[in-house]
């Protein structure tokens, strides 16, 4: 439903202006419906938002309390506005973990934003996957967004499996490959089965995050089986509700989360402690940019943690 400027105390310039930087780190999820609600008037708004933050990088990757440029990314793809894209290609495509400081955890949805505004344009999505300077993590979020347009329909199964072959040639980067073989599980590893079995046999492959057992389960599964999951698995489906995607990360102080704990807290106060002889179990916490604790070297939340 539209929302009218007589029942909006702010424009949608203000709005966007507003919810750019919060240090109380509340989830503005009114403020981000309002901005749906009026799209067309927000989308020069929001493109304006990502490119100050590609003029002037190093300011935003310093400030903490920014989250503009998230919003923006992940409002321009759901409203599919391909304008976006050479913007966030840029981005993206800052060299080693740039656009992590950059972006944050909103990384991790990288190849779902790419595709839902690279309008089928998949050139410049391979060739940050040849680009050795970027980031293993965000160019094996590149390859993902080639598998999300493949099930999307949008380019054929045989080119993209054609590809990833080329790939698993041409490259000779243990943890890419290793995420390349992950996601070629999720969508039926079959047309590349012989390539996955020899990156093993010639330890390509970081048997830690996988092992050739979940490609063989993959494989007796079949392929509609597998597609028919990966076809309802939200890590391989364009961005489509920004507020969803959004409104429970750690990041707010509002989550839903908070919530739920808070009215656990209310109703029975003490359910946090434990009688006396009741032997306690401390776990660690682990921080999804901790080291990961199976011994990997990688971060929690691009290994175990995913």
């Amino acid at each position: 439903m539209m929302v009218s400027r007589k029942s909006s105390k702010h424009t949608i310039s203000e709005i966007i202006d507003r919810i750019q930087c919060d240090p109380k780190r509340i989830f503005p999820e009114k403020e981000l419906e309002k901005i749906i609600a009026n799209q067309e008037e927000a989308i020069p708004l929001l493109l304006a938002v990502l490119e100050e933050v590609r003029e002037d990088k190093a300011k935003y990757i310093t400030n903490f309390d920014y989250f503009g440029h998230v919003y923006a990314a992940y409002l321009l793809a759901q409203f599919r506005v391909k304008e976006a894209y050479p913007i966030v290609l840029e981005l993206f495509g800052l060299p080693g973990d740039l656009p992590e400081q950059l972006f944050g955890d909103m990384m991790d949805s990288s190849g779902r934003i790419l595709a839902s505004i690279c309008g089928g344009d998949v050139a410049p999505i391979k060739q940050m996957i040849g680009n050795e300077e970027i980031d293993e993590f965000t160019r094996a979020q590149a390859i993902t967004a080639l598998a999300i347009l493949t099930l999307d329909g949008e380019i054929e199964r045989e080119d993209l499996m054609a590809y990833y072959r080329e790939i698993f040639r041409t490259i000779d980067n243990m943890t890419l490959l290793t995420l390349l073989i992950g996601l070629c599980t999720d969508i039926y590893p079959g047309e590349v089965y012989d390539e996955i079995k020899e990156a093993y046999e010639n330890d390509k492959v970081d048997y830690l995050m996988i092992g050739m057992e979940s490609v063989d389960r993959a494989m007796v599964a079949g392929k509609s089986s597998v597609l028919a999951s990966a076809k309802r698995n939200s890590s391989l489906q364009k961005i489509d509700d920004t507020i969803g995607e959004l409104k429970n990360w750690a990041y707010f102080k509002n989550n839903s989360q908070d919530k739920y704990f808070d009215q656990l807290m209310n109703k029975n106060p003490g359910f946090m402690s434990q009688p006396k002889g009741t032997p306690t179990v401390n776990e660690p916490k682990i921080g999804r940019n901790d080291p990961c604790p199976c011994g990997s070297g990688k971060k929690y939340k691009k290994c175990c943690g995913k």
